[in-house]
């Protein structure tokens, strides 16, 4: 049972993936499970406490790049980002450890083997983003950069 796959807030998708996924739960209960909706705090624990994270990209063209990408990013834990549609736009600071993308089902394979694999050593998975980067586009930051724009556009 050290493999876990555990979806949080995605039962308001209804689409194939969360369908393909309900039917997956049902038939492997021990591994795969449907969590309700969380606050961003309890959220920001769960990224924690995961050894990687999963990001399914939508087919909209304008979410290119969702809000969650940041908080995964925060987390320091890999994502593997899954892409409906293969997009050069949702890259998320490229050449990174950052974020890894699947394309196909071997695609994903791979990466879960691979994370798998480095997590059986006992091994913690921790990308390389920093403490400034990180700061650099959380809200706060983001808030007093556009309250510099504003004083400077006005004056």
């Amino acid at each position: 049972k050290d493999k876990q796959f555990i979806f949080v807030g995605i039962e308001l998708q209804k689409n194939q993936a969360y369908d393909t996924i309900y039917k997956l739960s049902v038939e492997y209960p021990d591994y795969i499970k449907i969590n309700g909706r969380v606050t961003a705090s309890e959220s920001a624990i769960l990224h924690q406490q995961a050894h990687v994270l999963l990001n399914f990209i939508p087919r909209n063209q304008s979410m290119v790049l969702p809000v969650k990408t940041f908080g995964y990013a925060a987390s320091k834990r890999p994502t593997i980002v899954v892409e409906t549609e293969p997009n050069d736009n949702v890259y998320f600071m490229p050449n990174r450890d950052i974020q890894f993308f699947a394309h196909n089902a071997d695609d994903m394979l791979s990466l879960f083997t691979r994370f798998y694999l480095e997590h059986k050593k006992d091994k913690e998975i921790v990308t390389s983003i920093t403490r400034a980067e990180i700061n650099s586009f959380s809200r706060k930051e983001r808030s007093r950069q556009l309250s510099e724009i504003i004083k400077k556009y006005l004056s």
